[in-house]
C-alpha cells in the first residue's frame, strides 16, 4: 500500500489577505525612486526591502554599519554602498550585464 503525503496547495494571490501600511510622503517618494531605479514597482520594492532587511536580522550582528556601508566578511573586501540615484543606476545596470560584457567595459574605464 502507497503512502499517500499531503502537500499544501500552492498559494494563490487572491489568498493572500492585504496589509495597508501609511507611509509619510517623504517615506513613500523615497521608496518610489528607488522602484524607479530598480526597474520595480513600488509594491516589488518594498518587498525586497522588506525581505532583505528581515534577511539582515538572521545574520550575525555587526554585518551593517550605521554609516550605510557593509563591514568586511571574511576572504570578502569592504566597499561603501553607493549614495546617489546615478550611482545606484549605474550599478543596477552593470549588474545585468553579463561577465564579459562587465570585462569589457571594466577595460575600457582603465
Amino acid at each position: 500500500m502507497f503512502a499517500v503525503i499531503n502537500t499544501p496547495a500552492p498559494l494563490k494571490i487572491r489568498d493572500i489577505s492585504p496589509t495597508a501600511i501609511r507611509l509619510h510622503p517623504d517615506l513613500r517618494e523615497k521608496l518610489a525612486r528607488e522602484a524607479a531605479i530598480n526597474n520595480r514597482s513600488l509594491h516589488a520594492e518594498m518587498l525586497v526591502g522588506l525581505t532583505a532587511w528581515v534577511e539582515t536580522r538572521k545574520e550575525k550582528p555587526g554585518n551593517v554599519n550605521t554609516q550605510g556601508g557593509y563591514t568586511a566578511r571574511e576572504g570578502q573586501a569592504s566597499w561603501p554602498v553607493p549614495q546617489t540615484d546615478g550611482e545606484r543606476a549605474l550599478l543596477n545596470l552593470f549588474n545585468r550585464l553579463s561577465p564579459e560584457k562587465q570585462l569589457a567595459l571594466l577595460s575600457l574605464l582603465k
